[in-house]
């Protein structure tokens, strides 16, 4: 892996719990105890337009999106992004 990139990221998603639709969100999936899981699930998804999931390492949820949009930084370190394929490149 290139030093400068990374595969997940840290994110806040509203989505979890508030349970609020959004139009790029395709599934949530429950019971999903690792990133790499649910990045195996948006795999999965690419059909259903997956290049995008969240995992949230307290509830163990999956939820997997078809683009970034509204999703934030999570300072809390509870909720991870990552892609289908490949890593994020490091912002610096």
């Amino acid at each position: 892996m290139h030093p400068s990139s990374k595969p997940y990221s840290r994110i806040h998603i509203e989505l979890f719990s508030s349970g609020i639709f959004n139009a790029n969100s395709i599934d949530l999936i429950e019971n999903v105890y690792t990133s790499k899981g649910c990045q195996s699930h948006c795999k999965l998804h690419a059909q259903q337009g997956c290049k995008y999931f969240a995992w949230n390492s307290e509830d163990h949820s999956c939820e997997l999106f078809s683009s970034l949009d509204g999703l934030e930084y999570d300072e809390n370190g509870i909720s991870f992004v990552g892609m289908a394929e490949g890593c994020f490149e490091c912002e610096v």
